[in-house]
């Protein structure tokens, strides 16, 4: 396991399985879960790698600022044939018109408004106090610089507020890397994620 600096400055675990063998809990998990458009996950991932992203309630500064971040990085995914797919709390209704003004509006995604594959033990994401994590100094100075001022905040609505977002890399039915957040202000490079 490597240690690796992600853009917000917090240390974050990428671990690697070096086995070499499909993740059959990844693989049952996929083979019945379907995108917006009817195709499994697993079909998916047996075309390409991906580049799964899981996102926080679409009312969060970081939300719009993961999808500006994917939507920039992605010549440089399609140039490396990686997919990305996104796993979103919101109604399929709700979410398109954002994933469009990302112009993001024909990649997969994922519906999961009972947060079920987000709580999936493969992927491990963690949840967060709202309050105290939004206010805590260093946070809310790096989340208000980067994101708040330019994407501005909205309603959580029904989604859930204390679900934290997370980046997996997948390649030949396992998780090569990982990066799950600990904080709102954590920021992966999706350009180089995977690589």
């Amino acid at each position: 396991m490597m240690d690796q600096l992600n853009a917000g400055g917090h240390q974050s675990a990428f671990p690697v399985n070096t086995a070499g063998k499909q993740d059959l809990e990844l693989v049952e998990l996929f083979a019945r879960t379907k995108t917006e458009s009817g195709r499994t996950m697993l079909s998916l991932i047996d075309e390409r790698p991906m580049l799964l992203v899981f996102l926080r309630h679409f009312g969060s500064p970081t939300t719009r600022e993961t999808l500006a971040d994917v939507a920039k990085a992605r010549p440089a995914l399609d140039q490396r044939g990686v997919r990305p797919v996104f796993v979103h709390l919101a109604t399929p209704e709700r979410a398109r018109p954002i994933f469009e003004k990302y112009h993001l509006g024909d990649v997969e995604r994922v519906s999961d408004p009972a947060a079920a594959i987000y709580q999936a033990p493969v992927f491990h994401l963690l949840k967060t106090t709202v309050v105290p994590e939004f206010f805590a100094g260093s946070e809310l100075i790096l989340t208000a610089q980067r994101a708040l001022w330019r994407y501005g905040i909205g309603p959580a609505g029904k989604q859930d507020a204390t679900q934290l977002p997370g980046v997996f890399f997948i390649k030949g039915r396992r998780i090569t890397k990982a990066f799950r957040h600990k904080g709102l202000a954590d920021r992966p490079d999706y350009v180089r994620f995977g690589v």
